[in-house]
């Protein structure tokens, strides 16, 4: 009986301030509570009384701040306010309030102010609005929740995405400039009570979110607050984990974790890990460049990261790359990068820095060993590599650890392009047993070695090497080394097996084979011995 006088009493409360526009409520989003309470301004608007009703013409200048440690800041018209108070579902109280004492204008309405915040006992409202309830229905205190700072600088529709909440969720204003991310660490759902995450996306760039848990039960969906119909653009059951989400005009997404309805009715908890990235404009994970380029193995580049890194997704397409200005090495702590580079193209790094200790490791991201294919600090701050087939790359720029264990910076700029790549003879058809395949530096008619060549080798006494063949890429060029030794690689000599003139040229720790005049093969000695 009691619970529903208390509800009657809400009714009567919201209905009498709702006829004099001082706050807006809905039986449906009602709470007690406590949560929500911080984390905003709450402007005073007015109370009523049995016996009266008081209108505040400048709630600007009454105002109240919880925080999470038991005070609370106060604006007492003129004056400025602390003190301490205590909160429980429904019920909150003050202790002494300590103020200014400059003297307000007259009609200041401070020591009525300060007098009733001294007398509640109790409180309810939504995400909009707080009531605060004197002792025996004496009155009710009507509040207005004001954007924070914070707010307002995000740029963030703060009250789209408020009316698109549950009571059971807390939303949670999230400021990430254009490429920049945040990741959310340490999160928690418990039943229905969730934070949501509103995030402000210029037009021209894209949002994309990721979540990772070990609960099944947990997705997250993601709506575009202009659309408060409540249907989602992104739904994490059906559409996976990861959402890429073009802004073609200014918009702020609320992005919604959640158990599936039968977990959260159990009361089920789940933990989970955020990753919130506002992305450049311009495609980034699926780019149509005359073919699709391929999709960023974001898992592959994250399982390669230490704890002090943070990864970035680049946009680069073919010709299209980017320039990374004024980045910064703090320590150990450093951004990494991962860009899909298409087969048949090349990626192309170069790192410039005034710090001798500043360097970077490129990684093949299926490689997960941790080997680098390029290491600045050994083969120079230029990097080209061949791609010959879809591959995502690592880029991880680091400091000496002599430096890096010192907490030192190191400031430095980074170009990343993807180059059209050379022409690549496939085989079709060869041997299915063998010891080694890859691709190996070919050309015809002159030795410029512009292309790339498929290999297949077995290795032996004699070892038979298949090539395709660069001047009919239909048929093989197989040839066949022996009386080599990797002792001494300048020993040993080429043969071609259904009949050719052949010559071979040692090149740095290569064999450049001319075959007939005409064609052109660049055999590095770890095709022949391994390693």
């Amino acid at each position: 009986m009691k619970k529903f006088l208390d509800w009657i009493s809400c009714i009567l409360i919201v209905s009498i301030f709702g006829s004099a526009n001082l706050g807006a409520w809905s039986a449906e989003t009602v709470t007690k509570d406590p949560d929500t309470i911080y984390d905003a301004t709450w402007e005073w608007t007015g109370t009523i009384t049995p016996v009266e009703e008081i209108q505040v013409p400048n709630p600007e200048n009454y105002w109240i701040k919880f925080s999470r440690d038991g005070s609370a800041m106060l604006q007492v018209d003129c004056n400025k306010g602390r003190g301490d108070f205590k909160v429980s579902p429904g019920k909150i109280s003050f202790g002494p309030i300590a103020t200014t004492r400059m003297a307000c204008p007259e009609g200041s309405l401070d020591s009525r102010f300060a007098k009733d915040l001294g007398e509640v006992v109790s409180f309810f409202g939504d995400s909009q609005s707080l009531y605060l309830e004197l002792p025996v229905d004496a009155g009710t205190l009507h509040f207005r929740r004001v954007a924070s700072e914070a707010e307002v600088q995000s740029g963030v529709d703060v009250e789209g995405a408020k009316s698109l909440l549950s009571p059971d969720e807390t939303l949670k204003v999230l400021d990430i400039p254009v490429g920049k991310g945040e990741v959310l660490k340490d999160m928690k759902i418990q039943g229905y009570k969730s934070d949501a995450f509103a995030v402000a996306v210029p037009a021209g760039n894209r949002l994309r979110v990721e979540l990772k848990t070990d609960n099944t039960s947990t997705y997250f969906n993601v709506h575009d607050t202009r659309d408060q119909s409540g249907a989602a653009i992104h739904r994490g059951d059906i559409d996976g984990p990861i959402a890429v989400i073009n802004a073609t005009e200014p918009v702020t997404y609320l992005i919604r974790p959640y158990l599936y309805r039968a977990a959260a009715r159990r009361g089920e908890t789940s933990d989970y890990t955020m990753w919130v990235d506002v992305l450049e404009g311009g495609p980034t994970e699926l780019v149509d460049v005359g073919s699709e380029m391929p999709p960023v193995d974001i898992e592959g580049a994250r399982a390669l990261l230490s704890e002090d890194e943070t990864l970035k997704i680049l946009g680069v397409t073919i010709d299209q790359g980017l320039v990374l200005n004024d980045k910064k090495i703090e320590g150990y702590k450093s951004e990494a990068y991962a860009v899909a580079v298409p087969g048949n193209t090349r990626l192309r790094v170069e790192m410039a820095s005034k710090s001798p200790s500043a360097y970077y490791n490129i990684h093949d991201v299926g490689d997960q060993s941790g080997a680098a294919v390029h290491r600045s600090d050994v083969d120079g701050s230029v990097a080209v590599i061949n791609a010959a087939v879809p591959t995502t790359y690592l880029i991880r720029p680091i400091s000496f650890p002599q430096r890096g264990a010192g907490g030192k910076t190191a400031d430095y700029t980074l170009w990343v392009d993807i180059l059209p790549g050379r022409k690549i003879h496939r085989a079709n058809g060869g041997p299915t047993k063998y010891d080694a395949s890859g691709y190996c530096d070919c050309s015809s008619g002159d030795p410029s070695l512009a292309d790339q060549c498929e290999f297949r080798v077995t290795r032996g006494p004699i070892t038979e090497i298949w090539m395709v063949n660069v001047v009919n890429p239909d048929e093989f060029r197989i040839l066949n080394f022996k009386d080599g030794s990797q002792q001494d690689p300048t020993k040993g000599h080429f043969t071609v097996v259904g009949g050719g003139e052949v010559e071979a040229e040692r090149v740095d720790d290569s064999w450049l084979v001319t075959v007939n005049g005409r064609e052109f093969y660049s055999i590095f000695d770890a095709v022949i011995w391994g390693g």
